[in-house]
């Protein structure tokens, strides 16, 4: 549902209209009932070209308007992506006065003209909050896109964030505007009468009896021998109400509720209720059911304080939704998603890994075996929870468990956590399981950071190129595995560089020399992978774009780090380097593995630009520098020892 087109003026103009003349306070939405919200999250919607349940949709808008998938009523009470959903469609008016808008600048705010409701630099707004400005606020937004996004500021930036976000939520809480406002007048000509039957009928009626409308106004319109004046006034009376129908659906494209009755492969695209509107006119295909579809809606709405009335209509609504999708084979993953999405595996997982990461800390200060066991199942926990989660959203997508910047991810971390506790049940120093914890830890909050800072959906569809289970599964995991391996070598590295440092186990040779050996052992496992990843990725780019290899700055990266893998290799055979030497060689690795992993990527050019991810820079340039400080002040000390 993410409208990126521009210009912003005209649709913020439009959608500032309100939406009932009712004040907000006199209107009280329910306690929605679990059961209704169960049924309401489950319905299918197609977005951004992939069927998905309401609950994602829902909960990645939640995301991207307040960074976080939780929101709140003014009296405090919680609301999940649903019920949010519920409130926006069926009591938008109650919904305006959520605080969903989270503004990082108070300048975008005093620049719109709406300095008056400035709480603090950055805080959450509600639209009743900033309506008064959205006309200068879109106006602002319609001139910094005309810049290219490197030359935009800071404040411009969010500005043109904070349009589309308002752009995108009033195209929500209008969804349903088709059947707000109760049945329409269709008494006003004698054809009219005919075919109605009565002075108002439901919108659903209407377009279930469009096609005698349109045959009505075609036979008017080209009617001999009938008095001027009749005409007039029949075609007068159609085109009037043709006026109602269209101003009322207008705004009611952003969700596409309805499957085409179609098969997948003559109708790719589902409907809206504009669309269902539009067609129901001009189309030459069976709307029957979409019809029974709009009469529900209408019912819901009719009924939205009439819990029960409400949830017989939304259960009559989700069964013929459903027909419709299923009939399509479009329906069978959305159940499993939405478990998915309530089970929080990698939230689940980052509690457990930090949890974990604590005990281990723990241990530190006070050896027991309890606690080292403890932390073993704390972190297989995690693992196995990072693992199913991986597993899910691979029978969701049908796809490999990488094919995204995000799944890399959790792939990467919850790889890391395995082969650390594989070199923990090989060694038992205790130093591979706290470094799980810890790369279990930092990898879901990473995971989950990135989501909240992108915004969108992690299953969307894969650009054209990436379109092949087979290179996912070779290429791709290759590679990733070779990330993760030099990764965690790189942070064997850092433990045994930290400890040099500070003087740990200082009178303990063998200690080091284990972690010597686990460095090793890990840069080995990330050369195998690294190397087979870029060959295959080779065989791939020729199958695809006729050539092995291009210079592709993605290319480069890849390369890079099997040049500086190899290197480390040859310098420990030939004496170039001892164990410390290795082990910063090691630590500068990682910082090869993020500019081939991320930095590249920022670049924005060549065959591999689809992965481009904005607002990394200064987090690499950070990590980078912490890198480079660490390696320095180990140089600077093991020089100063010798």
């Amino acid at each position: 549902m993410r409208h990126r087109a521009l210009p912003l003026l005209a649709l913020g103009l439009l959608v500032s209209a309100p939406l009932s003349a009712r004040p907000a306070a006199t209107i009280v939405p329910p306690r929605w009932d679990p059961e209704v919200v169960s049924l309401f999250e489950s319905l299918p919607v197609q977005d951004a070209g992939r069927v998905k349940p309401l609950s994602t949709l829902a909960g990645f808008q939640l995301l991207r308007l307040r960074g976080s998938r939780t929101a709140y009523r003014p009296d405090g009470t919680k609301l999940t992506p649903g019920e949010w959903l519920l409130d926006c469609l069926f009591y938008p008016e109650v919904a305006n006065t959520y605080e969903v808008f989270l503004v990082q600048n108070a300048e975008v705010l005093t620049g719109a003209g709406l300095g008056a409701v400035v709480k603090k630099r950055r805080a959450r707004y509600s639209y009743d909050e900033l309506k008064d400005g959205t006309h200068e606020l879109f106006k602002r937004a319609n001139v910094f896109s005309q810049k290219e996004a490197k030359q935009r500021t800071l404040v411009e930036q969010q500005t043109l964030d904070l349009a589309r976000n308002l752009q995108d939520y009033m195209a929500l809480v209008h969804a349903l505007d088709l059947v707000r406002g109760g049945p329409l007048r269709v008494d006003g000509s004698g054809g009219l009468q005919r075919i109605f039957g009565k002075k108002q009928a439901p919108l659903s009626e209407v377009l279930a009896k469009a096609r005698l409308v349109t045959f009505l106004f075609q036979q008017m319109d080209a009617a001999e021998g009938v008095p001027q004046e009749t005409k007039e006034q029949e075609i007068a009376a159609i085109q009037e109400l043709a006026k109602r129908i269209e101003t009322r659906s207008r705004r009611s494209a952003a969700l596409r509720l309805f499957a085409p009755a179609e098969p997948v492969d003559d109708a790719k695209e589902w409907l809206s209720p504009y669309d269902v509107v539009h067609l129901s006119f001009t189309g030459s295909n069976d709307l029957t059911r979409h019809h029974q579809l709009l009469g529900a809606l209408e019912s819901m709405m009719a009924s939205r304080a009439d819990p029960a009335a409400f949830r017989a209509a939304l259960t009559a609504f989700h069964e013929g939704a459903v027909a419709l999708a299923s009939a399509r084979g479009e329906y069978a993953k959305i159940p499993r998603e939405v478990r998915y999405y309530q089970r929080d595996y990698f939230g689940r997982a980052l509690l457990l890994f930090s949890l974990a990461f604590v005990l281990t800390a723990i241990s530190w200060l006070r050896d027991h075996r309890y606690l080292y066991r403890a932390v073993w199942a704390l972190t297989v926990l995690g693992a196995a929870a990072v693992t199913w989660g991986v597993a899910d959203r691979c029978l969701i997508r049908g796809r490999p468990p990488v094919s995204t910047l995000y799944e890399t991810i959790l792939f990467v971390a919850g790889c890391g956590v395995w082969l650390s506790l594989f070199v923990e049940w090989l060694n038992r120093q205790r130093i591979a399981l706290a470094l799980a914890t810890f790369v279990g830890m930092g990898g879901m909050f990473l995971a989950m950071r990135y989501e909240a800072h992108d915004g969108q959906d992690t299953m969307g569809n894969l650009v054209a190129v990436l379109d092949t289970n087979f290179w996912l599964a070779t290429h791709v995991t290759c590679i990733t595995l070779g990330y993760m391996g030099a990764l965690v070598g790189a942070l064997f590295g850092h433990v045994y560089l930290f400890g040099k440092l500070v003087g740990l186990k200082r009178g303990e040779p063998a200690f080091y020399r284990s972690v010597s050996r686990m460095t090793y052992g890990t840069t080995c496992f990330a050369l195998l992978f690294s190397v087979v990843g870029t060959i295959l990725g080779g065989i791939w780019a020729n199958y695809s774009w006729g050539r092995f290899w291009g210079w592709d700055p993605k290319e480069n990266g890849a390369l890079l780090i099997c040049l500086w893998l190899l290197a480390m290799l040859h310098a420990r055979l030939g004496g170039y380097v001892k164990h410390w030497g290795f082990n910063a060689l090691a630590v500068v690795g990682a910082s090869v593995v993020a500019f081939s992993w991320w930095g590249v990527n920022l670049l924005g050019v060549g065959l591999h630009s689809y992965g481009f991810t904005s607002g990394v820079l200064k987090v690499l340039a950070g990590f980078y520098a912490l890198e480079g400080l660490f390696v320095l002040v180990c140089l600077g000390h093991f020089l100063g020892t010798r």
